[in-house]
């Protein structure tokens, strides 16, 4: 297996809720961080547990947070700030061939602009996802 770097990964917005027809989020793409997915636990030690040692169980998923750091651009900008307040569907590209895709729902709830003397000036969009994200691999 070939070791991948992110070259090449694109992240999408699904264009109408329930359609299934993405677009993409123009070629300005600097970093995309998908949802890291964590699990809960808790506690089921109990006065028998073996050898004395706590006992856990699993509780429920968490797709926590996906962020999207991309060069300024007024379109981008316009059609992500009309975005707020909605949930929909949101599909990572990943560089490998053919494509694996990582979908998932969410909706904005970080959305910042940075103007650095003489840097580039990027935006940077945080996603709250809601549910299980799917991942296809290519």
């Amino acid at each position: 297996m070939a070791d991948n770097i992110g070259y090449g990964s694109k992240f999408y917005y699904e264009t109408t809720e329930g359609s299934g027809t993405y677009t993409q989020i123009s070629n300005v793409a600097v970093t995309i961080v998908p949802p890291n997915v964590s699990v809960g636990s808790t506690d089921a030690t109990h006065l028998s547990s073996a050898d004395r040692f706590r006992e856990k169980h699993y509780t429920l998923g968490d797709g926590q947070q996906a962020t999207l750091e991309c060069k300024w651009d007024k379109t981008n900008y316009n059609t992500m700030y009309g975005m707020l307040f909605s949930k929909r569907k949101w599909k990572v590209e990943f560089p490998d061939t053919p494509a694996s895709i990582l979908v998932f729902t969410g909706f904005i709830v970080g959305y910042g602009t940075e103007m650095p003397l003489d840097n580039l000036i990027m935006n940077t969009f945080t996603f709250e996802v809601s549910g299980k994200p799917a991942f296809t691999p290519g």
